[in-house]
């Protein structure tokens, strides 16, 4: 793992619990100075802008070994995305909660990423 890789890796794993916890705070109804945001919010945009440099250099060298264009998407992937994220990503069905029937379950028969059958009366189960 290069360094770069790393360093984009360990800003995520410091940004993201913050920024939940901002997030917690104001849903809580917490006022939050607005300094404490525009750091949050500037700390977010630099971080994407890591990964994005990280992921665009990774990208440029798998091309220039000679790995077609999405092949060579889908290894600087793997290089960043740690593995547990892209099986979560991989599994995951839909963004609607379960009990709204956004995840199929095995026993409707649909597959991953689709929406289950409708029933007769055009309600999903």
């Amino acid at each position: 793992m290069t360094r770069a890789v790393r360093a984009a890796r360990i800003a995520v794993a410091a940004v993201l619990p913050a920024e939940l916890a901002l997030v917690v705070c104001a849903a809580a109804g917490v006022r939050l100075p607005v300094p404490v945001l525009a750091a949050a919010e500037a700390a977010v945009v630099a971080v994407f802008l890591l990964e994005a440099w990280v992921l665009h250099r990774l990208y440029a060298a798998a091309r220039a070994a000679g790995e077609e264009p999405r092949a060579a998407l889908r290894t600087a992937a793997r290089a960043v995305v740690p593995v547990q994220v892209r099986r979560l990503l991989r599994t995951s069905c839909s963004p609607a909660p379960p009990s709204a029937g956004g995840c199929c379950a095995a026993s409707t028969g649909c597959a991953p990423g689709t929406w289950p059958p409708r029933t007769p009366d055009r309600r999903r189960p």
